[in-house]
């Protein structure tokens, strides 16, 4: 609803601003002139007192009232003649043209002042209409930020100025007192207006696909009615004026000529309507420049239909464009919404493939450094662990300790029941101490029956616990092999470091020589020492 008002409003200012202003030239009629010969005659009399005015007008006929207040050769086509009755001085000018005030049309002569006032008040309304919809252009055109929609907008604009200004509006609200301005503001206005129609009509029709030679024909006539319209400011007002009318008339024909070309050859057959009334407002253009210029009659048809065709172009063809936009905006969200998708889509396999890659990467690096058989660290991987954690215990100052563990006799099991037994008591052994392990202790496969496992922080008394207690829980095994049940027992050498001072290599060597002196003392038991054993 607030929208709605501003709207209200934005569509009524100009109204109430232009409502309010009166013309200045009225039309003259004296006793001694009688009306057969104003009826009759195909010229119109004009003058510059505005008395009287109730006598001018004639009951049921259309009187045009025109502003030559200065001498335009742009305005003026044709000489006017200067006539005097009783001190009041008359304009008889053949085939009146430019700067129409106002239509009366129709009146009664009691009623003329108040009939004046609402066609005025109309004609000010239309304005207030156009200036309306010129901001819903201009807003959507900086929405879209559509390149030619803004070319159109600023024609539009020119259009009303140069309309404005030909209407007499302009002088009468902002240079009253400088009337001459209107010599320079009409012709820029018009070559303004027709050069910024050529350049949208070019992106509009796509001239340019169309014919390559048309498209370098309108731009050499952009390029002069620029030129020409800065001529005003170095060379007399008539050369420019009359460069400016040639141009202007050339560069709409040629507009005129590509559109019907467009049209009938069956270009861009999809939008036939939108290039049909873009020809349509280019020939009432055509023919506003004509009557504007004096070389046709100014009457209801040629006087209103341009601003008719204005009026109706500017809602259907901005209405048209901006769908058009909409939809073409709609339907890159679409494709950005599909490429955003698929673009996802093709991220989660990415995402499932790194894993799947990183999740085989892992279990090459793990069957790298694995025992096969038992699951274990490998020899080369527990050193390495094992290099890392003795690292660690020493920059921290904390207790670590390493056992070796070895098989009894695990040889006359394979050679009894052969080795497929033999690596059925391996994975018993090395499953059993792994469940029973913690979860910071490091345990690996050396090699055969041999096995070695690390501790951090772990004293002395509390590894040679753990080793003990891996001791009676391999003793109490029992492993059957489908015919009968076998049993074994391990021997453990262990060694610490109570002053964090010696190599893995080391340690390995003093766990290496309390495990052979476990198997010297009768197996199945655990020899620990601390430090290197001399």
């Amino acid at each position: 609803m607030k929208n709605i008002i501003v709207y209200i409003l934005l569509l009524l200012s100009p109204t109430l601003l232009l409502s309010n202003t009166n013309p200045r030239y009225y039309v003259q009629i004296d006793d001694n002139i009688s009306n057969d010969t104003i009826m009759q005659s195909k010229d119109i009399l004009f003058s510059d007192n505005s008395s009287n005015l109730k006598s001018a007008i004639i009951p049921h006929h259309t009187l045009w009232i025109k502003d030559i207040s200065y001498d335009n050769p742009l305005i003026k086509t044709s000489k006017a003649k200067r006539l005097e009755y009783n001190q009041t001085i008359f304009y008889h000018i053949e085939n009146p043209s430019l700067s129409l005030l106002t239509k009366l049309e129709e009146l009664l002569p009691n009623k003329s002042d108040i009939n004046l006032m609402g066609w005025t008040s109309i004609n000010s309304f239309y304005y207030g209409v156009m200036f309306s919809l010129l901001i819903y252009v201009i807003f959507f055109s900086y929405i879209f930020k559509h390149k030619s929609f803004l070319y159109y907008s600023y024609a539009h604009i020119a259009i009303i100025i140069f309309l404005l200004d030909a209407d007499g509006w302009l002088q009468k609200i902002f240079w009253n007192s400088h009337p001459l301005l209107s010599i320079v503001t009409i012709p820029i206005a018009m070559i303004l207006s027709i050069s910024l129609i050529a350049i949208f009509s070019r992106m509009l029709l796509s001239i340019k696909e169309v014919s390559k030679k048309m498209d370098n024909i309108l731009i050499i006539l952009i390029l002069i009615n620029i030129i020409s319209s800065l001529s005003i400011f170095f060379i007399s007002s008539d050369m420019a004026n009359i460069a400016i009318q040639y141009t202007t008339f050339t560069t709409l024909v040629f507009l005129i000529y590509t559109t019907l070309y467009i049209l009938f050859t069956n270009q861009y057959s999809s939008q036939r309507y939108f290039v049909v009334l873009w020809g349509v407002l280019l020939i009432s253009l055509l023919v506003e420049h004509l009557r504007y210029l004096g070389y046709i009659p100014s009457n209801v048809l040629t006087s209103f239909i341009f601003k008719i065709v204005l009026f109706f172009e500017l809602i259907t063809i901005s209405m048209i464009t901006i769908s058009q936009r909409y939809t073409q905006l709609e339907k890159e969200i679409r494709e950005v919404k599909k490429s955003a998708k698929e673009n996802e889509k093709k991220l989660s396999q990415l995402n499932f493939d790194e894993k799947r890659l990183q999740h085989k990467h892992d279990l090459l690096n793990k069957l790298a450094g694995t025992d096969a058989l038992t699951g274990l660290y490998n020899r080369r991987e527990y050193f390495n662990i094992c290099e890392s954690l003795i690292f660690r215990a020493k920059n921290e100052f904390a207790p670590y300790a390493m056992m070796m563990l070895d098989l009894d006799h695990f040889k006359s099991v394979n050679d009894t029941y052969g080795h497929d037994i033999g690596d059925l008591v391996l994975k018993s052994v090395t499953k059993a101490i792994t469940e029973a392990k913690r979860e910071d202790d490091i345990f690996g496969r050396i090699g055969g029956e041999e096995f070695a496992f690390f501790m951090p922080n772990t004293t002395s008394k509390e590894a040679e616990e753990i080793a003990n207690s891996f001791c009676k829980l391999v003793s109490r095994l029992q492993i059957d092999t489908g015919k009968e049940i076998i049993k074994v027992t391990v021997s453990i050498g262990l060694a610490s470091d109570a002053n964090r001072q010696f190599t893995l290599s080391e340690l390995m060597k003093s766990s290496d020589i309390a495990l052979y002196q476990a198997k010297e003392n009768g197996r199945n038991r655990v020899v620990s020492v601390e430090g290197m054993p001399r």
